[in-house]
Order: structure tokens, then sequence, then C-alpha cells
């Protein structure tokens, strides 16, 4: 098991005071500047090659910077295989394994 880097455990400081104020503070949001989406409204892309489909939730992966995007595996289909990111990735798995 590795040791989270500085940069890791920063990110994990900072979205972890985030989540925590938030919900003292989410009675004053401004309803205008809230979006959401229901389940039924994500739009995906179309199933690529390897069986999966993207919604791209924030940001534009094909540009430098931060983006937000879920991938949905289809059945019978996994990324196992070794492969690598020029970039750091969060990644939360929330369903399956």
């Amino acid at each position: 098991m590795s040791l989270l880097s500085r940069r890791e455990l920063g990110f994990l400081s900072f979205a972890a005071a985030a989540l925590s104020g938030g919900a003292a503070r989410a009675a004053g949001l401004d309803t205008a500047a809230v979006t959401y989406l229901l389940p039924d409204q994500i739009k995906w892309s179309p199933p690529s090659p390897a069986g999966a489909q993207n919604a791209v939730l924030a940001g534009n992966p094909s540009k430098e910077g931060l983006y937000v995007q879920m991938v949905k595996w289809l059945a019978g289909n996994h990324f196992s295989h070794p492969h690598f990111h020029p970039h750091d990735r969060f990644i939360t798995v929330l369903k399956g394994t």
C-alpha cells in the first residue's frame, strides 16, 4: 500500500473541508446558482470500442485543467489492462469492483 503524496493529501484536506463546511451553509444557497441532473437526464456518450460510456459533468477532458466525468463500464467489459495517464486521476467506484 503506498502513502499519499503531498498533493493528494492537500486535495483530500480541501475536499473534506469543502464538504463539511458546505453542509452548514446549505440553507443559504442561491437556488438560481445551483444546478443538478437526475440520472435519466445525464447525457452519455455512445459506447466506445472498449465498452465504456462517458458523461462530462464539468470542464473539458480534451483541454488542460480540472474536469469531472463519469464513466460507465458496460457489462462484460473492464479496464484492468495495464495503462497510464499523464496527469493525476481521482477515481471513485460507485458500484462494482
